[in-house]
């Protein structure tokens, strides 16, 4: 004992069934129970799991604050910021879909980090920003944004485990600045009117009706297609890229019959993901890298969206490419199995021993 206390300055006691701090009152049986209620609903107050355990087992009591230290300390479950995500994903149906496509492709020669280009669109504007904020304690932390709303630019992309193909982004038409301050008049200028005239009378008016069209937003056909014009273009610039699959979700745009037949005449390969499946395609994770790097810093004087979007691709490295490829084709054997699909998008730690790469990104802006 003596010689325990100079090593650690402790005083040595024998643990015991006595002195190891008073018993729990929660049970194997009741952390199941616990397990399977967060599994149902992962957003439970504790007062609501105070109420269903007391109701599911007779002479059970325990305070307000025994459950979240219970949660936190023995089954290790804290509150994390959630993803959500449809309720139709995992469905038995969807289920099946992916365990179908893995048996139509399992004999192929696809491999997403050797022989596959992905191709899929995202969603950018100017105010976005990160969901923290820092303030002194006891204080809101509050993030001032600009008060007119920001318009969205579309981003297409296409990417390979060794480079990022080809961007363009499309911004959206300009809106006229008289457009805005246009409102709609009354025909009568506020005088009063008979029943006859009310019922032949026109109650609104536009100023100026083709000024007032509403305008056209996200992608079309026509916009996807002219990408692809474009990206066959680069792609029949390196060798090696010849004969690779271009691989795609199965949204409308990306099946027109034109389009699909000059792709495979030039000798690619087109495979379409199954639906609720983001975990599958590559790209996802390359824009939420490259949103994450756009969230850091604010825009700065003769900095634009489209010239910061540029920077942030080029940003991202081979190695980062090459790792969304390999973790997406991780989760192809889950299809197979029929594993529930979890779509986490992982940021990849810059080790310092990675050798800086730029990918070396095909980026161009399109004001169409």
């Amino acid at each position: 004992m003596v010689e325990y206390y100079k090593e650690t300055e402790e005083v040595a006691y024998k643990k015991s069934e006595q002195n190891s701090g008073p018993k729990s009152s929660f049970t194997t049986e009741h952390n199941e129970y616990i397990k399977e209620l967060l599994d149902n609903d992962p957003q439970l107050y504790s007062d609501d799991i105070i109420n269903s355990l007391t109701e599911r087992f007779e002479d059970f009591t325990i305070s307000k604050s025994q459950p979240n230290s219970h949660l936190r300390n023995t089954m290790l479950i804290t509150v994390k910021k959630p993803m959500f995500e449809s309720e139709i994903r995992n469905s038995v149906g969807n289920l099946q879909t992916r365990f179908e496509w893995f048996m139509e492709w399992k004999d192929s020669d696809l491999d997403f980090t050797k022989n596959c280009i992905f191709i899929d669109e995202a969603g950018f504007h100017i105010n976005m920003r990160n969901n923290w904020a820092r303030s002194k304690s006891g204080g809101s932390a509050i993030v001032k944004q600009p008060k007119t709303r920001a318009q969205s630019h579309t981003i297409i992309g296409a990417i390979h485990s060794s480079s990022v193909v080809h961007v363009v982004i499309r911004k959206p038409p300009p809106r006229k600045e008289t457009q805005a301050a246009k409102k709609k008049r009354k025909a009568n200028n506020g005088k009063k009117r008979t029943a006859n005239e009310i019922s032949t009378e026109d109650p609104e008016v536009d100023d100026d009706a083709a000024d007032n069209k509403p305008v056209l937003k996200g992608t079309t056909i026509a916009h996807f297609v002219k990408f692809m014009n474009e990206f066959l273009n680069v792609m029949d610039l390196d060798e090696t890229l010849k004969g690779s699959y271009i691989v795609m979700d199965s949204a409308s745009i990306h099946k027109s019959k034109p389009m699909l037949q000059k792709i495979e005449s030039k000798g690619y390969k087109i495979m379409y993901l199954p639906p609720y499946s983001p975990e599958l395609n590559p790209i996802e994770q390359f824009w939420a890298m490259v949103k994450e790097k756009m969230k850091r810093d604010r825009l700065m004087s003769g900095e634009n969206l489209s010239s910061r979007i540029g920077d942030a691709c080029n940003d991202v490295l081979i190695s980062d490419l090459y790792s969304f490829c390999s973790h997406s084709k991780r989760q192809i054997i889950k299809c197979y199995n029929k594993h529930r699909s979890n779509m986490h998008v992982f940021l990849l730690n810059k080790c310092l021993f990675f050798k800086r790469q730029t990918s070396m990104t095909n980026f161009t802006v399109n004001f169409s």
